[in-house]
């Protein structure tokens, strides 16, 4: 919220920067590394900062690299954070909790330790009056924004327990397109379907080992994407990956893809139908994993979204897929207890 809130006074935080608005390049335990980044920061902004909180565990031995720091630590409510965490199905909550106990005292320690201008911001009293606390905010870092600039820092916060929200120019919101939705097929977008040059399973799924193995779609003219459209595939990937929501849908709007631009939709294992939000600036989608993964995707087809028009017809095409799809779980079912029968035929064999 508060790294949110300095992004939108224009406060540079990493052009990699996402939806938590935390920068991958500082992510890491690398000293050295994490030195030269902060050191090409310095040449390269006047004013410049960045969100990732496992740096309070480093930063005993970065704070001399920074050019006048100005450190914001942000306290929230610790029960908040852990159901924040389990909702991303990112930990357990004692655990979660156990590690917020520790980021604190590190943090305090930290400050104790430094003579830099320093704040602690309270989550909860952020929430509950935006105005004043992006003034304070703007105030601390030293700027004067406009009451425009102001309003679009306050949009940043969405109150407590809400979660993030994106900068404007980065905005996306994916939801399941079903017959309730208010929304009516448009015009059927062309697009092309890249897949990575990996290996298939026995089940011929993609493996998806790093997090570079994306399948890409684009629109055949190379032009962005509407502000809201349906994406429609069917995906086979295995109940883990389903019900570990470990598919994740990518966004391009800088020309390339990353963590802090992608989302992990609720799926099935066969067709999926999606309306997707944005701001009318999405370049390419993109679907990988938030680790190694099988899965493949076809018949992935994209329709511009209208308003009204009752309910909402879903794209044709689809009507045998969940079929076909048991049929090839059926048959590989078979072939692999078929398998297994033989391998213990021919070890009684062996041993007889």
């Amino acid at each position: 919220m508060v790294a949110g809130v300095l992004r939108a006074l224009g406060v540079e935080m990493g052009e990699r920067a996402g939806l938590n608005h935390e920068d991958p390049k500082f992510l890491g335990n690398n000293i050295d590394k994490l030195r030269e980044e902060i050191e090409l920061r310095n040449r390269k902004y006047s004013l410049w900062g960045v969100k990732v909180p496992q740096l309070v565990t480093h930063m005993g031995a970065l704070h001399e690299a920074f050019v006048n720091p100005h450190y914001l630590f942000v306290t929230r409510n610790i029960g908040a954070v852990s159901e924040s965490w389990m909702r991303r199905s990112a930990g357990d909550y004692l655990g979660v909790a156990d590690r917020t106990i520790e980021y604190y005292g590190r943090a305090v320690e930290f400050l104790r330790s430094v003579e830099s201008p320093a704040a602690i911001v309270n989550y909860e009293r952020a929430c509950a009056d935006k105005e004043t606390f992006v003034r304070q905010v703007a105030e601390f870092v030293g700027l004067s924004p406009d009451e425009a600039l102001q309003r679009r820092a306050s949009e940043m916060i969405t109150g407590d327990g809400k979660g993030y929200v994106n900068l404007p120019e980065h905005h996306f919101a994916v939801e399941r397109l079903d017959r309730t939705s208010p929304w009516r097929l448009g015009r059927r977008v062309r697009v092309q379907v890249v897949v990575p040059d990996v290996r298939t399973d026995r089940n011929q799924r993609m493996v998806l080992e790093k997090q570079q193995d994306r399948i890409i779609v684009s629109s055949e003219d190379g032009a962005p994407f509407a502000k809201r459209f349906a994406l429609s595939f069917i995906l086979d990937a295995s109940p883990s990956a389903i019900h570990g929501e470990k598919v994740r849908l990518y966004f391009d709007f800088v020309g390339d893809f990353f963590p802090g631009h992608a989302t992990r939709p609720k799926l099935v294992s066969g067709v999926n139908h999606l309306s997707v939000e944005s701001n009318g600036k999405v370049r390419r989608l993109a679907i990988g994993g938030t680790e190694p993964i099988a899965l493949s995707i076809s018949r992935v087809q994209i329709h511009e979204l209208a308003s009204g028009g009752g309910r909402v017809r879903t794209p044709k095409g689809y009507g045998l897929a969940n079929i076909s799809l048991l049929w090839k779980w059926i048959c590989g079912a078979c072939s692999r207890t078929v398998e297994r029968f033989g391998q213990a035929v021919r070890g009684r064999v062996a041993r007889g």
